[in-house]
């Protein structure tokens, strides 16, 4: 029984660990980083999902600035109804 055990967790140790790449989304959705907040809001909506790359045009090419989540949208929308602008 012990022998068994040891066999498949020896050859489970030798299945080959999925990359990030295996998973990721290459078709991404970007937020230029002078697009104002209610843009970057509607952008989150209309394409379903909860989180933007933000970019700035530097040389030519998109330079990643930071990301933005639908939780630091709803955060911002937060303090602004309590503390107000």
């Amino acid at each position: 029984m012990v022998k068994t055990a040891d066999k498949r967790r020896d050859s489970l140790q030798k299945l080959d660990e999925p990359l990030v790449k295996d998973f990721m989304n290459t078709d991404i959705v970007i937020a230029r980083s002078d697009m104002t907040f209610k843009e970057v809001v509607n952008l989150l909506l209309k394409k379903r999902i909860s989180n933007l790359p933000v970019v700035r045009r530097q040389k030519g090419e998109n330079l990643l600035v930071g990301l933005i989540s639908e939780r630091d949208c709803l955060t911002y929308l937060a303090q602004e109804i309590f503390y107000g602008a």
